[in-house]
């Protein structure tokens, strides 16, 4: 059964397009259609629509073979950044999920390990070390305040 798809408000749908120069959000050709990020053609919110041709808009977002995850969308809508949907990406984006798992993040034994994973990946790319180093602090930042977060809220964390 197909899902309803109830309009865009125009001032939301003109901001979109403004946003892009109503262009293509991944390949700059004219005449986009508006795209629902999460797939639901009711949640017509700003930073849920993205502005794509009618080629990327099938070939990319409604690929069954291989859909992109609304996740790596959001990221790509919230940076414009093109090299977020480019393939060589994709490794990296994966070993990022894991910062999202709340119930991963409350064990920190797992936790280490994946960011130790994450390091040693990123440390293999030229600049490499660089990142690694600052990616590695980062992360002790926002571990520590998670996790300084569920102590005060009463929770153990090993």
């Amino acid at each position: 059964m197909a899902k309803k798809r109830p309009n865009i408000p125009k001032n939301i749908k003109e901001s979109v397009l403004k946003e892009y120069h109503h262009k293509c959000a991944i390949c700059g050709h004219s005449d986009p259609h508006i795209h629902h990020i999460d797939e639901n053609p009711s949640n017509n919110d700003k930073d849920n629509l993205l502005p794509l041709c009618p080629n990327c808009h099938i070939q990319d977002t409604h690929d069954p073979t291989s859909p992109p995850e609304p996740q790596k969308l959001q990221l790509f809508r919230k940076y414009k950044d093109p090299l977020i949907l480019d393939s060589k990406f994709h490794p990296i984006y994966k070993r990022t999920k894991f910062l999202h798992d709340e119930e991963l993040r409350k064990n920190s034994r797992l936790f280490r390990y994946y960011v130790y994973e994450l390091l040693e990946f990123i440390e293999q790319f030229e600049m490499g070390p660089f990142y690694k180093n600052k990616i590695a602090n980062y992360l002790a930042n926002v571990y520590s305040r998670y996790a300084l977060k569920l102590r005060n809220e009463g929770m153990n964390i090993d």
